[in-house]
């Protein structure tokens, strides 16, 4: 079984010299279901994701990790995962992709989401809200037709 921190510690003097250099190094997951030692699709299930990033957070602790940014693989986010990376003290999230549309995954629609950073609104994390703890950096994305 590899290490949930392998690509940390198969490089780590590459990821020291970065550090050194004042350089951060953020947390990007890739949240999948698992069944017979295969990821078949990313969680949807609030409880399932809380668990998960729960063991991934607590890996990164006794590690002694300093995490202040978070992206999501896939380009999915949740308000409950948002919320909750929150109370993790992670102070940025650049999940974003803001216009991006995806009618059949709602995790993964960002499609009213502003195009400029801002802070993301308590019950729904794709809409802007409050000021708070954690702001959403989105991925600059613009819309054109191409032939």
């Amino acid at each position: 079984k590899e290490s949930r921190l392998y690509l940390i510690e198969s490089n780590f003097p590459f990821w020291e010299k970065t550090m050194q250099q004042n350089h951060e190094i953020a947390w990007h997951p890739h949240l999948y279901k698992i069944i017979n030692n295969t990821a078949v699709d990313i969680l949807t299930n609030d409880i399932e994701i809380e668990e998960t990033i729960g063991n991934l957070w607590q890996t990164i602790q006794e590690n002694k990790l300093d995490i202040k940014t978070f992206r999501n693989g896939e380009g999915w986010m949740t308000t409950a995962l948002f919320n909750l990376i929150e109370k993790l003290n992670i102070h940025t999230d650049s999940t974003a992709i803001s216009g991006k549309e995806v009618k059949e995954q709602d995790s993964k629609n960002w499609i009213n989401a502003p195009n400029h950073h801002y802070y993301p609104d308590l019950l729904n994390c794709k809409e802007q809200g409050a000021k708070r703890n954690t702001i959403e950096l989105p991925r600059n994305s613009w819309q054109f037709k191409a032939s």
